[in-house]
């Protein structure tokens, strides 16, 4: 998400992702999570109300009359840090109306991951986000039913719980049930991966996607971990898929690179060397 913003888009998200984080440094998790619901609950007013989001995106509006507009509309609901961020937002410039619907809805996730940090549950959230995006991969009648826009948001919430309650952190259940909920234009897999990315940033880590034909030990994970990270320059978070086409060896996926070292590789660069 923060990728597809450009121009004045990408000052104003970072900026507004300023602010969030300063007051983030002096609340608790739950004080986060609080946050995180009010965003999110921003971004869906936004997304649902075009004529809102519009106004509030309307750099030719003065920014007095747009935040005396959001307060008389939730200043009694949110609380204090959220709407100095919401005031942050809209007093910005942003390149296209949608652009202050994303920058709520990613600030909704980042407020999310920052509580986890603060509980010291950041890793299990990411971890079970990579692996819940891997379990929809392998399961297309669920990812469907979960994404299918026809039906009200309700009932795939339920399914939502029927797979992960009782088996993740809260934080963890909060952004999944966001991502059915709203995708924004997003598939569903796509949005748990975008959430994935900023749990690494909040590490300033990059992730490493791996498939591997068999279980990789801890020491094997480590050793990759250590040469893909002094490869990078940078610390890499390693997360291994078991994948029996594979066939023996690894594929490593890091940001646009992909290093190809399975079997099934090499015999289809035989098979294509013998096809001429």
């Amino acid at each position: 998400m923060t990728l597809a913003f450009v121009g004045a888009s990408r000052e104003s998200y970072a900026d507004a992702a300023e602010r969030l984080e300063q007051a983030a440094a002096s609340l608790t998790g739950d004080e986060l999570t609080r946050e995180a619901e009010n965003l999110f609950a921003f971004a869906g007013l936004l997304h649902a109300e075009g004529a809102l989001r519009r106004a509030l995106s309307d750099a030719s509006l003065p920014s007095a009359a747009k935040i005396g507009l959001v307060d008389a509309l939730l200043l009694e609901r949110f609380s204090t840090p959220a709407m100095n961020v919401i005031h942050g937002l809209i007093s910005s410039r942003w390149s296209q109306p949608r652009d202050l619907v994303d920058a709520a809805d990613t600030l909704g996730v980042i407020a999310q991951l920052a509580a986890a940090e603060k509980d010291g549950q950041l890793d299990d959230v990411e971890d079970e986000l990579f692996r819940f995006a891997r379990i929809l991969e392998r399961e297309p009648e669920l990812l469907v039913a979960l994404q299918d826009l026809t039906m009200p948001p309700e009932p795939r919430a339920r399914l939502l719980a029927d797979v992960l309650s009782e088996k993740v952190h809260p934080a963890t259940m909060r952004l999944a049930t966001e991502a059915v909920a709203n995708p924004r234009g997003r598939s569903l897999n796509r949005a748990l991966e975008d959430d994935v990315r900023l749990a690494a940033e909040r590490r300033q880590r990059l992730i490493a996607e791996v498939w591997s034909a068999i279980e990789l030990t801890a020491e094997q994970e480590e050793q990759l971990r250590t040469v893909l990270s002094r490869v990078y320059g940078r610390d890499i978070q390693v997360q291994v898929t078991v994948d029996r086409s594979v066939m023996g060896g690894v594929s490593v996926r890091v940001g646009e690179d992909l290093i190809e070292g399975s079997v099934a590789h090499k015999l289809e660069i035989a098979r294509r060397g013998l096809a001429g």
